[in-house]
């Protein structure tokens, strides 16, 4: 009864690539919500504590690489 329960439950769950999209869109969904903030708000205040810490404000356009083009790539499973 146990062996056949068993088999059954990794017969449903024993599913790699099902884990691996699950994954993928939460992790992915969560940074592209934080990508939308800066959309909306801007990366003006990223900007400015970058001048402070005497780096050039344009990194801070690198925001958008990082949390809109990168969770679409782990969202759609490129690289």
């Amino acid at each position: 009864m146990v062996k056949s329960l068993n088999a059954a439950f990794t017969r449903l769950f024993d599913r790699p690539d099902a884990g691996k999209l699950a994954l993928r869109l939460t992790f992915g969904g969560l940074m592209l919500f934080h990508g939308v903030a800066k959309i909306q708000h801007g990366v003006g205040w990223i900007a400015d504590a970058l001048q402070q810490q005497g780096l050039p404000a344009f990194i801070a356009y690198g925001v958008y690489v990082g949390e809109i083009l990168a969770p679409i790539l782990i969202v759609l499973g490129l690289f």
